[in-house]
């Protein structure tokens, strides 16, 4: 009977597994709540224990989505307080509910069974006191008989104690029946009807080898036992017999149940020692986050510590102390690692943010100048931007895609427009060697003297700056003919060397000043005129220095007049480059009037 009701138990708490998969949270907080109020504590504890794991992870899972979703909102790890709310207060109910009342049920079967272990053994001292003292043995058994009834009444006793009081009433059941002599006053179908009572109590202890649940044989030898002690007296010459067989069947269950939890507590160590193992190999692991800056590498040690977490999961039970120990250790050892992880990342998501914003500013930057026809600046500022577009770095990979589509298209524009550019200038650069030459012969012919030939002569010069490039072959003959040409018309008209300086410099600045990119190249030249004053300033400043060698030097000293004469020399050069400096200034100023 009772090994049937430990199948029917095995079969119903595997059904309430099974069935588990089917409720949503909502249904397994209610499940939680009733049998957190269900009479048996004991009889429930399992189904209890599955129902908060059970829980315990959709909470686990729950609270890690609120923990990204905190993190994509821009916050960080450290940051994040999981909410609280009705669900997680009834689970913490139930939970303390049934805890509460299992240690009250715990506490209260404790004290029980203290309280049953003296009357157990009171009921004892009463038969030693009826064997030592009862003359009358018609009244000794019926006080006998009285004593096993409230025998009968009295509870379980603490279980180190159950083998020793059993065994204690055993023998003095013994000692009553042979002492007292009552079996004389039994009949002989009595005895018949014991003995074969008693066998079966034999056979039934017997047939708990073939039960699986050690559990089970705990719960029912106890019963046999009782059911041995309160059967009836046998013939003396069967007695010694059943008694040998029935203790021995005894002692093996006892064995048995004796190296169970022998069996049991070398597992627990041994799972203690695979807990230990995997908790240092995960600190070996969580100890080599300090200097990982790649997310290549977080991936790899978290894929490395999930896997542990997958072996923890299949290592069993390692005792509750110790095992409570390392799993609050090895939790801690996790959680600090991902929480790091975590702050890892947000601070990598920072960055990428700030790369966002650099490479935006970057792409504005290039679609601003890439319909610009300044060839070689545009050129020379889109490859410097460029540069600085490697430097940044990556922002995130649901962005970079985009920025980096954006900015190329814009870089392809511009490329594009200046293949197209210079393609067509091919044909028209060949036009240009024939135009230029036919100039320079122009100038060759030019004759004059007056103010309006210089006029003439002027205008020549211009119109040659005007005709557009040339191919690179003919360049370099073409302004080695026309220096000679215009610099032997420049003799013929009469000019003083600065005058003829000026003349040729006022050319140029008209030259740029009629280009098409006419304000960009004036205000190009204005920069270099201003880097060689800096460069005449250095120079000055390096021979003035050299004069304080000659302050007690009269000043026609040959030495210390080559130096005066240089710096004059560097005075002049810097007045002329102030010079053109001011009419670099007049034709951009007229530029932006006419603009």
């Amino acid at each position: 009977m009772h090994c049937a009701t430990c199948k029917e138990f095995s079969i119903k708490f595997a059904s309430f597994i099974q069935n588990l998969a089917s409720l949503n949270k909502t249904e397994l907080l209610k499940k939680l709540q009733e049998i957190a109020r269900e009479e048996d504590l004991l009889k429930v504890r399992n189904e209890f224990r599955t129902l908060q794991e059970s829980l315990a992870e959709i909470q686990a899972s729950e609270r890690e989505a609120q923990l990204m979703a905190f993190i994509e909102d821009g916050g960080t790890a450290a940051d994040f307080e999981p909410p609280v709310d009705d669900f997680e207060r009834d689970v913490k109910a139930a939970k303390d509910l049934f805890k509460e009342r299992m240690n009250q049920f715990l506490k209260k079967k404790k004290d029980d069974e203290l309280k049953n272990l003296e009357e157990k053994k009171v009921l004892i001292a009463r038969i030693r006191l009826l064997i030592e003292n009862e003359e009358n043995i018609g009244k000794a058994f019926t006080l006998f008989k009285e004593i096993q009834e409230e025998w009968k009444d009295v509870g379980l006793v603490p279980r180190e104690k159950t083998r020793e009081v059993q065994q204690a009433y055993s023998e003095i059941i013994e000692n009553f029946y042979y002492n007292i002599n009552i079996y004389r006053e039994l009949q002989a179908n009595d005895l018949k009807k014991n003995l074969s009572l008693r066998e079966e109590v034999i056979q039934k202890v017997a047939n708990l080898e073939k039960e699986k649940s050690i559990k089970q044989v705990e719960i029912l030898l106890p019963a046999f036992t009782a059911e041995w002690d309160n059967s009836g007296p046998v013939g003396k010459d069967d007695w010694d017999r059943l008694r040998t067989q029935f203790w021995e069947e005894v002692g093996k269950q006892n064995l048995r149940i004796s190296e169970h939890y022998k069996a049991k507590r070398e597992n627990q160590k041994e799972n203690q020692e695979k807990k230990e193992a995997l908790l240092e190999e995960t600190k070996l692991i969580a100890s080599k986050v300090s200097g990982v800056q790649k997310a290549s590498e977080w991936e790899k040690l978290s894929n490395a510590i999930k896997e542990i977490q997958k072996k923890w999961k299949d290592v069993g039970f390692s005792g509750k102390k110790e095992g409570e120990r390392i799993w609050k250790e090895f939790r801690a050892t996790c959680d600090e690692f991902f929480k790091t992880k975590t702050d890892f990342y947000g601070e990598v998501k920072k960055e990428q943010k700030g790369v966002k914003a650099s490479k935006l500013k970057l792409i504005e930057r290039v679609a601003s100048i890439k319909d610009s026809d300044s060839w070689k600046d545009t050129t020379i500022e889109i490859v410097r931007i460029q540069k600085d577009w490697k430097k940044l770095g990556s922002a995130h990979p649901r962005d970079e895609r985009k920025l980096w589509t954006d900015f190329r298209s814009a870089c392809d524009h511009f490329f594009k427009r200046k293949e197209a550019h210079y393609a067509s200038l091919k044909g028209a650069k060949k036009e240009n060697v024939g135009l230029k030459e036919a100039k320079i012969k122009e100038l060759a012919t030019f004759k004059g003297g007056s103010a309006e030939d210089m006029e003439t002569f002027k205008q020549l010069l211009v119109e040659y700056h005007k005709i557009g490039p040339v191919e690179d072959s003919e360049r370099d003959r073409l302004i080695k003919s026309f220096h000679k040409e215009r610099d032997a018309k420049l003799k013929t008209l009469g000019l003083k060397k600065d005058e003829e300086a000026d003349f040729i410099y006022n050319l140029r600045l008209d030259g740029l000043s009629n280009g098409q990119n006419a304000l960009s190249d004036l205000q190009k030249e204005k920069r270099n005129l201003e880097d060689r004053i800096k460069k005449l300033d250095s120079e000055r400043l390096q021979y003035e220095n050299n004069l304080g060698f000659f302050a007690h030097v009269k000043d026609d000293n040959p030495m210390k007049a080559e130096v005066l004469g240089k710096v004059k020399d560097l005075e002049d050069q810097k007045k002329d480059q102030l010079s053109r400096i001011s009419l670099v200034k007049k034709k951009m100023k007229s530029l932006q009037e006419n603009d």
